[in-house]
Parts: C-alpha cells; sequence; structure tokens
C-alpha cells in the first residue's frame, strides 16, 4: 500500500486462497482483510458445496439429483444430499426402471415395474406373463384374453376374431359363443352347429348352415337331410319337399299335374291332362257326378243328379225300363219293358200316340215327335214342359226361370249355350283368363278374348305367379236404378281358392251421379263401398274400372267416369276369403228426380289355389 497510499480496496500481492478473505489496502498506507465469498475452499468432493458462510470456507453436502456421474471414481450418478454420489435416487434414473439401495438393478417380472420387455407392470411382452384386461400391450400375445386394440387389452368377446374364453374356435364354441361351423374345433357336441363333434373337429350335419356332404343345397337333399323347398339346387326328385326336381336342377313348387301327391287338397296327382282316367287335371278323384266320363268305368257323365235326363245319376246311360222317366223323350218308365201294364216296353204311356185323344190326354198327334204342338206325353206344347218346339222355342230346361241360361219364354240367354232335351245350359264366357285355353270355343285365348276385359285391363296389371286370373260377368242385367231405390244384381263364381286381388268393372248410366251409391257384397257377406254420392251432376259410370292398384280415387274423379279408378273404402276386405259363391252388386239412388240403369258389370279375380 507503499508510503505514497494506494487507493482504497486495492488488492495486494500476497492472498491466501480458500479463507473466504481477500486483502485490500485500506487507503491510509495499510493492508486489512475483507470478506470474499468468491474465496471458497474447494475440497474435491463433487457431492459437497464450496461456499462460505460468516466469512469463513465451509462444504456442506450439495443437494440431492445433484449429478455427481464422471467425477466419482466409484461410478456414481447422482448426489444422494448426504454428501455422497450414488448409482440412482430413483425409479427413472434407471434404464430397468428399478432402483433399489440407490443401486440400479436387473428388470424382473416381479419387481412392481414395467420395464425389459413388459408392456405394462410385470407383464406382457416374451418374457412374462400376459396382462390383464385395460393393461398396455403391444400385440395380441401381450393380453390374457389375446386381444390387443389400440394400445389396451381388451375383455374377451364372441365377435372379437380370436380363440379365448371358453371358446373353441374363433368367436365359436363353449358356452357363451354361437356354435362353431363345420370343420372348426371343439370338444363336444354342443360347440358344432350340427351337433357332431368328432375328436376335436366339426362334422357336416343336417343343421349346420352349410351345404356339404351329400346335400343338394344347404342342410337339405340328399340321402340324409330333409327335402329342399322350391326353387333350391336338387339332382332327383326325392331331393325335393314337393318330390320334384325341374330340368334346370331346382326344386319346383307344388303342383296339381306334377305327377306326385304333394300340393294341398290333391286327391290324386296322375301327371297328365286327361279327364277321362281316374285322375282329374284338378288332381281330384274321377267321380260320377264330376262332368267327366271317366274310359271304362261310366257310359256318361252330365255333372247333375238329374234321373231325367240321358245320364241318370249313376252315370250310366238311360235307357227305357231303368224306372227313370227321360224327360222328353220318355212318357213314362215303370221299372220294365212289360206290355199292358200302363206303360210299352217303349217307355211311351199306353194309348198316347195312337192318334186318339183319350181321358188325361190334352192332344194326340199318333206319333213320337216332341218337337212339334204335341210332344208324346200328350199335353199341349209349352215352355217350360222340357220340349224344345220346332221353330218356335231356343231351349227349354224344363222349368220357367230365367237367369239359367234359358229365360223364361224360353230363349238362349246371352253368353249361354243350350244343348239336349230338356235343355242343358251352359255359361260360354271365357271365365278363366290365364290358362292358355278357349273355354268358350270362339277361336279366342285368354286376354285375347273380350270377356276377360276386365281382369286384362293395362291400368291395373295381371295375377301373380300361382295365382288365376278368373273373371265373371252378370247375366242378370239390366237392371233399372229407381229413385230412393236399390237394384241388386248377383253373380255366381264357381272358381275355388282364396282371393287376392279384386277389380270391378261397372257401366251404369245416370243422369245426376251425386245421387248413385254403389257396394259389392262377396260370398262371405263383406260388403265394400265403392263409391257414395261423388260425380256431382255429372252423368253415368261407362266402363269404369275400380281397383285398389288405380291411381286416382274415385273421390277425387270427374263424371262421367271413364277409366280406373280406386274405391272409396278398400277392396282389401275381400283378400283371403273364398272366392267361390254369389257376388252383389248394388247399386242405389238417395235423392229424387233422377234414375238410370245398371246395364252391366263384373269383377275379375285374382285366386291363389
Amino acid at each position: 500500500c507503499g508510503l505514497d497510499p494506494a487507493p482504497r480496496g486495492k488488492p495486494v500481492a500476497e492472498q491466501v486462497p480458500g479463507d473466504c478473505k481477500k486483502s485490500v489496502c485500506d487507503g491510509q498506507g495499510a493492508v486489512i482483510e475483507i470478506e470474499d465469498e468468491q474465496d471458497v475452499f474447494s475440497d474435491g468432493d463433487p457431492c459437497s458445496a464450496d461456499v462460505c458462510v460468516a466469512g469463513a470456507p465451509a462444504n456442506p453436502p450439495a443437494p440431492a439429483t445433484t449429478v455427481c456421474g464422471g467425477a466419482d471414481p466409484s461410478g456414481g450418478r447422482y448426489c444422494d444430499g448426504n454428501g455422497a454420489c450414488v448409482e440412482c435416487l430413483a425409479p427413472g434414473d434407471c434404464l430397468s426402471n428399478v432402483c433399489v439401495g440407490n443401486r440400479c438393478v436387473a428388470p424382473d417380472c416381479g419387481d412392481g415395474a414395467t420395464n425389459g420387455a413388459e408392456t405394462d407392470v410385470d407383464c406382457g411382452g416374451s418374457a412374462c406373463v400376459p396382462c390383464p384386461d385395460a393393461a398396455a400391450c403391444l400385440a395380441d400375445a401381450d393380453c390374457r384374453s389375446g386381444i390387443c386394440r389400440d394400445g389396451s387389452c381388451r375383455a374377451s368377446s364372441c365377435t372379437d376374431g380370436a380363440t379365448n374364453g371358453a371358446e373353441t374356435d374363433v368367436d365359436c364354441g363353449g358356452s357363451a359363443c354361437p356354435p362353431c361351423a363345420t370343420g372348426k374345433a371343439c370338444a363336444s357336441d354342443g360347440d358344432c352347429l350340427g351337433g357332431r363333434c368328432s375328436g376335436t373337429t366339426c362334422l357336416p350335419s343336417c343343421t349346420d348352415v352349410a351345404r356339404n356332404g351329400a346335400e343338394t343345397d344347404i342342410d337339405c337333399g340328399g340321402p340324409a337331410c330333409v327335402g329342399c323347398a322350391a326353387g333350391m339346387r336338387c339332382a332327383i326328385g326325392r331331393d325335393c319337399l314337393s318330390h320334384v326336381c325341374s330340368a334346370a336342377g331346382t326344386c319346383a313348387p307344388p303342383a296339381c299335374g306334377d305327377g306326385v301327391v304333394n300340393a294341398a287338397g290333391e286327391a290324386c296327382d296322375d301327371g297328365n291332362a286327361s279327364n277321362t282316367d281316374a285322375c282329374l287335371t284338378t288332381c281330384e278323384a274321377a267321380s260320377c257326378g264330376d262332368g267327366f266320363v271317366q274310359a271304362g268305368v261310366e257310359a256318361c257323365d252330365d255333372a247333375n243328379a238329374s234321373d231325367t235326363d240321358a245320364c241318370p245319376a249313376g252315370c250310366a246311360a238311360a235307357a227305357c225300363g231303368d224306372g227313370f222317366v227321360r224327360t222328353g223323350v220318355e212318357a213314362c218308365d215303370d221299372g220294365n219293358r212289360n206290355a199292358g201294364d200302363g206303360c210299352s216296353p217303349g217307355c211311351l204311356r199306353e194309348g198316347c200316340g195312337d192318334g186318339a185323344i183319350r181321358s188325361g190326354e190334352e192332344c194326340d198327334d199318333g206319333d213320337t215327335d216332341s218337337t212339334d204342338g204335341c210332344p208324346i206325353t200328350c199335353r199341349v206344347a209349352r215352355c217350360g214342359d222340357g220340349f224344345v218346339r220346332a221353330g218356335v222355342e231356343g231351349c227349354d230346361d224344363a222349368n220357367t226361370a230365367s237367369g239359367d241360361g234359358c229365360s223364361a219364354s224360353c230363349v238362349v240367354e246371352a253368353r249361354y249355350t243350350c244343348r239336349g232335351t230338356p235343355s242343358v245350359c251352359t255359361y260360354s264366357s271365357e271365365r278363366n283368363c290365364g290358362d292358355a285355353e278357349d273355354n268358350d270355343l270362339d277361336g279366342e285365348t285368354d286376354c285375347d278374348d273380350p270377356d276377360c276385359a276386365t281382369g286384362c285391363d293395362g291400368g291395373v296389371g295381371g295375377c301373380s305367379p300361382g295365382q288365376v286370373l278368373w273373371v265373371e260377368s252378370s247375366t242378370d242385367v239390366p237392371k233399372t236404378v229407381t229413385d230412393r231405390a236399390v237394384a241388386a244384381s248377383v253373380l255366381a263364381v264357381g272358381a275355388s281358392g282364396a282371393v287376392r286381388r279384386v277389380t270391378l268393372e261397372v257401366d251404369i248410366a245416370h243422369s245426376f251421379d251425386a245421387d248413385v251409391d254403389i257396394s259389392l257384397a262377396s260370398p262371405a257377406g263383406t260388403r265394400v263401398d265403392v263409391s257414395s254420392d261423388n260425380g256431382g251432376s255429372g252423368d253415368d259410370y261407362r266402363g269404369t274400372l275400380f281397383d285398389m292398384g288405380c291411381r286416382t280415387p274415385v273421390t277425387a274423379g270427374v263424371a262421367p267416369f271413364r277409366g280406373c279408378f280406386r274405391p272409396e273404402a278398400s277392396f282389401t276386405a275381400f283378400l283371403s276369403r273364398p272366392a267361390s259363391g254369389t257376388w252383389t252388386l248394388r247399386v242405389g239412388d238417395d235423392a229424387g228426380s233422377d234414375s238410370g240403369t245398371l246395364n252391366s258389370w263384373s269383377i275379375a279375380l285374382c285366386i291363389e289355389r
């Protein structure tokens, strides 16, 4: 600090290192010591701190987690806070994630940590047991359930795509999952869909929902399984429930005419179109009264129970002496061919025909011609006597009723053909409009015949497969519709089966349609409102079709009503009911001043037999 005093605080050259002091000039030529916290004493220990405390050197322990690695010859890495350099203080300090006594130990499946190849604590990986549900995983093998999804073990289920739990194969077998298919692993019969487990494999069966073994389709056909349903594959008839295998190799539905008694209601099925053998084309057993002459068995069959026509009830040809008086041919028949008993061997009343009018005779022209004014009964010819008088009558069915083909005045009614004596009248309309036959022998078949127009109109479409299109038209019309009255017309449907669709066609002349109420009733008594008070002051229903398939409801129609309309109430009330029987159309007038006429009507039915 010299004779010439150095400035205060100037360090002097001689200093004592590590004493937490610094020698400096006091500015008056003297040397003094001041505290210096930077002049610490280093003891060389990485786990002690080199500091000054109250002006004196000190070496307290370094804080825990102070890195000491590399400086400690023992190989420690972290200070423990007590002055020692150790390998670890916490599991995270170790690659094994296990720190015991401040030393890292090797991974172990029971060390309570996730380490080594483990995917979660002490589980997963190649060395440890699989992990429980919800534990972390990398692969299915890491999980006890065998299901690792999105890094987590999932509980086993019957839809997880793995064999686990009580399953015997992937997602099948066991007590909880569905049975296994053929070829899958099993432990018992109950594990298999077909109920057959051989060893550890499910065998084919008739209930395994697969086509296998000798089956021709899934679980059907072949020598062991039940027959297949219509449309399924087959090789021979016995492969099918119907016992009919088509040329295309598929089972045909049961049908009359397939040669097998398999359809409901069949008594027989000989597979041919003959009605002269023991089985009719309707698959009913031939019998007397069915209208078909059974070859070698019957001499005749006129489909009625009358004993007074050419074919009595026993289906043996009528003959004098059979005990039945044949109308128009015999005047008597006493069951024998003896003379002198009142009925001659020719079945004439003895005396009638001798030209002399005797007691009990109205006439006697001396001949056996019953087509003149005096038939063989010796009664004056008249309509209803069963004899068709030449040039006077067109028919005579031995009654005076109309609507049966031969009118009360012995005129053949529309759409009927009458033959024989007495006349047998048959309806000659094309009623079955889907059998590809000319039923009324007019040269036109099915929808080409105008008789089928109601059911063949393009606006309503045809019947579904397996259904019969049957069209009937009224014969007891026209009917007058007077003020505040109802006119009813009936027609008979002879086709059997259940109704699947109804189309109604009407032709009604009326001067004020708002007065007109139309309803249709089925043989079962179900009555449906077709149209009531529609059309305002307009006139007529002209060839009007009513069908549930028509787009325009009749309530939205405009008179005169022409075309296709949806009825006011639904025709579905008729469906699934029997078609056979009497159908009734009622046309009413519910106000005064206007009247009309029901000219004609017809119905087309889709019938399922």
